[in-house]
């Protein structure tokens, strides 16, 4: 299977090009330096919001493969819930 960081590193280094165009190359230096950085740590971080019972603890539990998000007929969720894709819920 293809790492999907991979990608998104050339997608980077695509987009600098442009943005030297608009910002001048120390800005996109900077900005593609730090977003090197993080895709190089290869963590995905994603946020979710929207209506109460509108998938967003279902939605994270099929994405994780496992039930770590209340689900419920009520409104089980109204904080904000960090979980980790390869730990129990921090």
């Amino acid at each position: 299977m293809r790492n999907p960081f991979i990608d998104i590193k050339q997608n980077l280094l695509d987009s600098k090009e442009r943005v030297i165009n608009y910002q001048g190359s120390d800005l996109a230096n900077q900005i593609h330096d730090e977003l090197n950085k993080k895709v190089d740590d290869q963590v995905l971080q994603i946020m979710l919001y929207g209506a109460y019972n509108a998938g967003k603890s279902t939605f994270v539990n099929a994405l994780i493969g496992e039930e770590r998000a209340n689900v419920g007929e009520i409104p089980t969720t109204d904080s904000v819930d960090i979980f980790d894709w390869n730990a129990t819920a921090c």
